[in-house]
């Protein structure tokens, strides 16, 4: 069902959302009750993606070197951790009596009560009734849907957990706040620091390994025994640590990202770098391949509402929570086609020509036909590859933890890398038409040269958390997608601040939208921009919010897809191809707004 609707918003109320939506595990989907399992259905993925990327998976070929530990950059002490304000004792009595009451067996949490109580007490208190974010509040709602939860193990009882799971917060992010709070001399602990500080902390989980099997009660408690993983950690410090005194200067230690005694020696050095303060000026490098002849530039007078009218619009979407590669045909439903995408980080897409559509895996790239869907070509050797995009000149850029942009000639082999040492985190990277890259690294965007230097960044603004595929505008502002602050902002191109917000959590009618974590988008030919709007992982979310949203430039939302929840769960990637040549490679760094233009003849 598609929507539309103008600047009044006066749009009939068609979709009831419940109180609180189950989105992330339900087993309803074959690969999901268990590890879940390639493209192919053999060998098992061991690194779920999380949080819509809180997580990155088990290092691969090319991956981080093991060993060694994290430092701040030019050794500044880090600040003093400051907790929140946790949950008072009766909040945490409500919460942890549903969760101990309704998540049993397959979907127990916590080992017992007090274990839960104390977690409970580090945890952020929320208001009641919430329904998302990091807080107890949200963690009791979800708890308390547990009773008549029907899914198999309960979707609701995971995200009632200590760790959140997408829909309570993030892994990463209720971590290192229990981790932060917990193993800390304000609780007794007398040991080392486990981290220097929030943010190290932060940063370092978000390049653990994963191991997510939903049929184990509690994620973190499948006999300790599942190797250099986040889900390690968290047993010792939540199962273990927790317990008393002797727990907690046992096991507050493997917490740690070099947790060998215990876990594994974690992802290895990663520099937490140090704020900019006085920013490099300007943008360099060689101007990429120009455009092909002028009348094959798609713009605003040659792209528009009566030409590819809504109702006929074709789309790419890429659905995170059951992964698939879709084309969605309005138009023509019988066009239509939805592929299963390999690896657990199925992310952007992209026209390279010949009929052909290029989609980013966790161990590379893969090619999908567009008129059949066929995946016609895998390229899996190159672990920890986050999203893969082709370039005007003929190279596959992969991007990847690190954070490392690797370029495979035609033959893909690696022809040339460009690194940016002290960000781990890492989605979707994109070149400038400056030869510049923009790079999201969790809370921060950067904009780095060629030669691995970072010319500016932008930090900490409200809301970001995992921000997503930064884009140059035709100002030179910035525009990218914040995640979870569901919003997608403006950084200006001198003070490298937001000065524009499309969306946000408080939009309108943000009851039915339901905006939660805004990630790969499209800046179209007239203007506007068209996003994706995940709502959590797993099978079973496609009743939840409404998962494509367009906005015009002065941010009123003009058009939006209401997913069926019989072909999607939760879509992340969206991509318009009305009036684009599958014929072309199409590229974003020869145009001088980021719009998709065609580059002819193909490199």
């Amino acid at each position: 069902t598609a929507l539309r609707c103008g600047a009044c918003f006066l749009l009939p109320v068609l979709f009831v959302l419940s109180a609180y939506v189950l989105p992330a595990c339900s087993s309803s989907n074959s690969t999901q009750s268990n590890m879940m399992s390639n493209a192919g259905g053999s060998a098992p993925i061991i690194g779920l993606t999380t949080g819509g990327g809180g997580s990155t998976g088990t290092p691969g070929a090319g991956g981080m070197s093991t060993g060694g530990t994290t430092t701040a950059a030019g050794g500044t002490p880090a600040m003093p951790y400051v907790p929140p304000t946790g949950a008072s004792t009766d909040a945490c009595t409500a919460y942890c009596t549903a969760i101990m009451t309704n998540c049993t067996g397959g979907a127990q949490q916590y080992k017992d009560q007090a274990t839960c109580m104390k977690a409970c007490s580090f945890l952020p208190a929320g208001t009641a009734g919430d329904n998302s974010g990091d807080s107890i509040a949200c963690r009791t709602t979800a708890a308390m849907a547990a009773a008549t939860d029907t899914t198999m193990p309960k979707a609701s009882c995971w995200h009632a957990g200590p760790l959140g799971y997408g829909a309570c917060g993030e892994e990463c992010e209720a971590f290192c706040t229990l981790t932060m709070g917990y193993c800390s001399a304000a609780s007794g602990y007398t040991g080392a620091p486990v981290y220097a500080s929030y943010d190290e902390c932060h940063l370092i989980c978000g390049n653990f390994g994963r191991v997510v099997d939903f049929a184990d009660p509690g994620i973190y408690s499948a006999n300790a025994v599942m190797g250099d993983t986040l889900e390690c950690r968290a047993y010792h410090l939540v199962d273990n640590a927790m317990v008393d005194a002797a727990g907690q200067a046992i096991h507050c230690p493997h917490a740690a990202s070099d947790s060998t005694a215990a876990c594994g020696p974690g992802p290895g050095p990663i520099v937490v770098p140090p704020p900019v303060m006085n920013p490099v000026g300007g943008d360099a490098g060689a101007p990429m391949m120009p455009v092909g002849p002028a009348n094959t530039t798609l713009n605003s007078t040659n792209w528009d509402e009566t030409k590819y009218p809504f109702a006929t619009r074709r789309m790419l979407l890429r659905d995170e929570g059951d992964p698939h590669m879709h084309l969605t045909d309005l138009g023509n439903p019988a066009n239509d086609w939805s592929t299963p995408a390999g690896g657990p980080w199925a992310r952007a897409m992209q026209f390279i020509g010949n009929n052909q559509i290029l989609g980013g895996r966790n161990d590379g790239y893969e090619v999908f036909d567009l008129t059949t869907g066929a995946i016609v070509k895998t390229v899996n050797t190159f672990g920890n590859t986050q999203s893969a995009y082709r370039m005007a000149n003929g190279e596959t850029m992969l991007v990847r933890s690190g954070t490392t942009l690797t370029f495979l000639d035609k033959n893909d082999q690696v022809a040339h890398e460009i690194s940016y040492p002290g960000y781990g985190y890492v989605r979707v990277g994109r070149p400038t038409r400056n030869g510049t890259f923009l790079i999201p690294a969790d809370q921060t965007v950067f904009e780095g040269d060629a030669n691995g230097n970072v010319l500016w960044t932008d930090s900490g603004e409200d809301g970001w958390g995992h921000i997503w595929e930064p884009l140059l505008m035709a100002s030179g502002d910035t525009l990218l997608c914040t995640a979870f602050g569901a919003s997608c902002d403006i950084i200006d191109k001198t003070t490298h601040k937001v000065t524009f917000r499309y969306g946000t959590k408080n939009m309108p009618m943000a009851d039915m939208f339901k905006p939660n974590f805004f990630s790969e988008y499209q800046i179209l030919w007239n203007g506007n921009i068209i996003t994706s709007n995940w709502q959590g992982h797993g099978a079973g979310n496609g009743n939840s919010g409404i998962q494509v949203i367009e906005f015009n430039p002065a941010g009123d939302v003009v058009w939006s897809y209401k997913q069926d929840p019989a072909v999607f769960s939760s879509i992340q990637g969206v991509m318009v191809i009305d009036g684009m040549d599958p014929a072309n490679l199409y590229v974003q760094e020869t145009s001088p707004d980021s719009t998709w233009q065609p580059v002819i003849p193909m490199p």
